[in-house]
């Protein structure tokens, strides 16, 4: 089944991308964008290969140039996993081929670290007259009681934060105060309805 599904992701990642080539929807507007992802052992294997493919589907929503937007991405568990950083520039395919080969950490969800992280990420990496974004996609409360206070530095350092979270465990107070607005809140039932957010949080990182 395992093998199934990661033949599945790659053969959407080759077709979404042959597809993309032509979009003239594609958003083209310059901007850092960093996704935080949940890869606690609240995740089982084939909610994060869907996980994946939400980020890689998202990806094709935007001109992947090094003048227009730039994709990094940050996976959290007990500490920070894998990391695709903003610099140096990533075409889309390369992009969605590392989302690909992103490993689980599963163990704790420490998000708090993950959100520090990508705000460094930014600071350090990132062009500096571009908007920064921060997508953090979660499953459930963070296990780090500091994750909303990292979320406030980074929001004081100006980086616009959309918080997606999906499951039962889903906590939406934690969530309203990641996000820099309400707004800018998404609560799905499961990982499947994340495509659900798609065209949404398109048009809010695009009209960033």
């Amino acid at each position: 089944m395992r093998f199934l599904l990661q033949l599945l992701i790659v053969t959407g990642i080759l077709f979404n991308t042959l597809m993309s080539c032509d979009n003239a929807s594609s958003c083209k507007k310059p901007g850092n964008i960093v996704f935080v992802v949940d890869g606690s052992d609240r995740i089982t294997d084939e909610e994060f290969i869907k996980m994946k493919i939400f980020v890689t589907n998202l990806i094709d929503n935007f001109e992947i140039t090094p003048d227009a937007t730039n994709v990094g991405l940050v996976v959290y568990g007990p500490i920070v996993g894998d990391i695709i950083s903003l610099f140096p520039y990533k075409n889309k395919l390369l992009l969605k081929t590392l989302v690909y080969d992103l490993q689980q950490p599963k163990s704790g969800a420490n998000a708090a670290a993950g959100i520090d992280a990508a705000r460094k990420m930014i600071s350090q990496l990132g062009r500096k007259t571009v908007p920064n974004i921060m997508v953090v996609i979660s499953n459930g409360r963070s296990t780090n009681p500091w994750t909303i206070f990292q979320a406030r530095v980074a929001k004081l350092n100006g980086i616009k934060i959309l918080a997606i979270g999906f499951g039962q465990d889903t906590n939406v107070g934690e969530l309203n105060l990641i996000a820099s607005s309400p707004n800018y809140v998404f609560v799905m039932e499961n990982v499947t309805a994340l495509a659900n957010t798609e065209s949404v949080t398109r048009q809010i990182i695009c009209s960033t």
